[in-house]
């Protein structure tokens, strides 16, 4: 249980990073748009922004890119060791072989359906009231739902990135806008995880049975 305790703590730790870094770089973001439309060109190759301000949105953009690696690390390792423990109480409790919370994190789309689907088995074999797990798992379905409205917005700009497409300057002026768009919708789903972790954690077995 110390195990978990220390991926809990470390998920919120995380999730507050995570959304405490993306609300700034999406403000800065917001900014460097309105920048952007008012002088036709791109502020980054024309330097018509404020320098300050560009510093700043350069230095968010990397720290929002570690506290999306902090924030990943954190949440394979709360889930990983949940379903782990879990299991462990209760073979039939959950589906897959935790091993799937590792694998699925770093396969297009499975990503968002592999962990989801381990926290409802999780959040089904706690020991918490039927109202606490029907709550729970309404806000477990708020956080897939939310996740995956941040992925089909944003989706396009990423491939153009991923591809090196080139685009005019309408079609950048979209992308970014959509990256605004697709960080509220991040960052509310970041807040509904945190907001339902802490009642998984605490329904959580407190020991594991003897093996046979």
């Amino acid at each position: 249980m110390n195990k978990i305790s220390f991926w809990f703590k470390g998920l919120k730790a995380a999730l507050l990073t995570a959304i405490g870094v993306s609300a700034i770089y999406s403000t800065l973001d917001y900014f460097y748009l309105q920048n952007a439309i008012e002088t036709g060109a791109d502020p980054l190759e024309t330097g018509f922004w404020d320098p300050f301000l560009t510093n700043l949105y350069l230095i968010f953009n990397l720290l929002s890119i570690g506290a999306t690696i902090y924030l990943l690390v954190y949440s394979i390792g709360f889930v990983f060791r949940t379903a782990q423990l879990v299991r462990a109480a209760d073979p039939s409790a959950i589906s897959w072989k935790p091993g799937w919370v590792i694998a699925g994190n770093f396969i297009p789309y499975l990503s968002l359906i592999v962990p989801f689907r381990f926290l409802l088995e999780i959040n089904k074999a706690t020991s918490n009231s039927d109202e606490e797990k029907k709550r729970t798992k309404t806000l477990l379905f708020a956080n897939f739902f939310l996740s995956v409205a941040a992925l089909l917005i944003a989706g396009n700009n990423f491939t153009d990135i991923i591809l090196g497409t080139v685009i005019t300057f309408e079609e950048f002026v979209q992308n970014e806008f959509r990256v605004i768009i697709s960080s509220v919708f991040d960052i509310a789903a970041m807040f509904v995880m945190f907001k339902l972790i802490p009642s998984i954690f605490k329904g959580l077995p407190r020991s594991t049975p003897p093996t046979e």
